[in-house]
């Protein structure tokens, strides 16, 4: 078996399965908050210019707009990231009233409440097994302008030991940020599956070449130890808020 875990596991669904193809940090927004800056924020692209808004320049809902505008709006607001913006908007509302039943993702959130395409979140392993459950990682988020048509591009800031993970750089191979991404997935679902894939490793696509030679050969135990070992280390956990 290429699971970590003595335990029998399920496979997991595709879209979090590893991928075949090789601070000023500011604590995420919390349960009840309510970000002035990010109203702020709302209102400023609700109420953007009809310059702005309609780039063709014909009278709205004209014939000119439509066949002539329609294209150019559409790539002016992904160009720019309005449209990335009001889609974050409303998923950190999700994200608001879904976090007191959250217990593996502690923090998420913009790191600047003035730059809303970068984002980190916190994650911990409570509950994974596989010898990950005492581990709490750091996540950098780079969302990009056109998004949610290109996924957000995560990495660990804090090491981890993982097949599917690069130790140095973070790097995460999953299918759900590459190939299996499609707009209806969202940066929460994007960080869930990716602190799942932790209990799915896969030896065919490493990232860590090493942990993936353990797993091949049937070293579950020493595996498992090696894990304990980072997750509790100084250098593997994260203590931050």
């Amino acid at each position: 078996s290429r699971s970590l875990s003595v335990e029998p596991q399920v496979l997991p669904p595709p879209s979090v399965r590893p991928s075949v193809h090789p601070s000023r940090a500011q604590p995420g927004l919390q349960a009840g908050d309510r970000n002035p800056n990010l109203s702020k924020m709302s209102w400023r692209i609700q109420n953007l210019p009809d310059s702005q808004t309609n780039p063709s320049g014909a009278a709205p809902g004209g014939e000119g707009e439509r066949d002539r505008g329609s294209k150019k709006s559409k790539s002016k607001s992904t160009s720019d990231g309005r449209g990335a913006i009001k889609r974050l908007i409303k998923e950190l509302d999700v994200w608001r009233s879904e976090k007191k039943e959250e217990r593996g993702i502690e923090r998420l959130g913009p790191v600047d409440d003035e730059d809303l395409l970068t984002w980190e979140a916190v994650v911990n392993g409570r509950g994974i097994g596989n010898g990950y459950d005492e581990g709490r990682w750091l996540l950098h988020i780079q969302i990009p302008t056109d998004y949610p048509i290109r996924p957000p591009t995560i990495r660990f800031a804090t090491p981890v030991v993982h097949a599917n993970i690069a130790l140095q750089t973070g790097e995460i191979c999953l299918d759900l940020l590459k190939d299996a991404w499609t707009p209806a997935y969202s940066v929460l679902e994007s960080v869930r599956a990716v602190r799942t894939l932790l209990a799915y490793p896969e030896t065919d696509s490493p990232l860590n070449v090493d942990v993936a030679a353990l797993l091949r050969g049937g070293d579950v135990l020493g595996t498992r130890a090696l894990v304990e070992f980072w997750c509790r280390d100084d250098e593997g956990r994260y203590d931050g808020p």
